[in-house]
């Protein structure tokens, strides 16, 4: 069975309408100040350069805001365009990973996994751990979209190591909300509690994602038969999200609470 993924804030499934997974795939590219050289030739050079970043920057923040706003075609065609002005091995990496994040949402998981393993190559090289586990968190969850379980937990395993060892604590919530995902479809629904309670506590913590947990608690129990409980998780929840505005969370628990009372 497919999955859908939906960027930043949710995994939307067939068969579980109320399970979200927190991943941020989209990543910002972060001008890092360009030095201006003494000599006219190099400081014409590094105008001209700068002009061609600056646009690239451009183009990027406009495919963000168009994957926000669910344009994807759009999004990409931004992304693709800021991908040829790009010199930097980062800011490659950065537009790639985006790049592998509209496909996802596309439902193009071949060519998503293609691009995450691209922008993976090139942070291997330069290093930042945490944008390495970042990019495992991500294939990962074309795994789990595609029903490859036993991939999916590797690649999130890794990332929590990563995450760990870096003291990257929103990541290591975040990757353990992604193996709480891959028991709860395996059907292993104590494993799955545990890693999302793990999870919850330092969401908590970092007052960041808390609702989504929540609702994925509830599941849990809805699939263990215990609706008092899961009705309990998603009223949490749906406080929370109506407290932030989020329609999309707010439908969501709405629909899980009437099934519950249904059952």
């Amino acid at each position: 069975m497919r999955y859908s993924l939906r960027l930043l804030t949710a995994l939307s499934v067939n068969a579980v309408t109320s399970v979200f997974l927190c991943t941020y795939p989209v990543e910002a590219v972060v001008t890092d100040g360009l030095s201006i050289a003494s000599e006219e030739v190099k400081i014409a050079q590094g105008e001209g350069s700068k002009q061609r970043r600056d646009e690239a920057l451009r183009l990027s923040k406009l495919g963000m805001q168009q994957l926000n706003k669910g344009n994807w075609r759009e999004a990409l065609n931004n992304f693709e365009q800021a991908l040829v002005i790009f010199q930097k091995n980062k800011d490659k990496a950065a537009i790639i990973n985006n790049i592998g994040a509209v496909y996802l949402k596309l439902g193009e998981y071949d060519k998503a996994l293609d691009y995450y393993q691209q922008s993976l190559a090139i942070k291997k090289q330069i290093g930042n751990k945490a944008d390495v586990a970042t990019t495992l968190n991500n294939i990962g969850a074309v795994h789990l979209n595609l029903g490859e379980y036993a991939q999916a937990l590797d690649y999130f395993q890794e990332a929590l190591a990563v995450y760990k060892q870096v003291g990257n604590k929103g990541g290591v919530a975040i990757t353990l909300t992604g193996i709480g995902l891959v028991y709860l479809y395996l059907g292993e629904y104590p494993q799955a509690l545990d890693y999302f309670q793990k999870s919850l506590a330092i969401k908590k913590q970092n007052k960041t994602g808390v609702g989504t947990t929540l609702t994925n608690i509830g599941e849990v129990y809805r699939k263990l038969g215990e609706y008092t409980k899961a009705l309990n998780y998603y009223q949490d929840s749906l406080a929370i999200r109506k407290k932030i505005g989020n329609k999309a969370g707010i439908g969501t628990n709405l629909n899980n609470i009437g099934e519950d009372y249904r059952k």
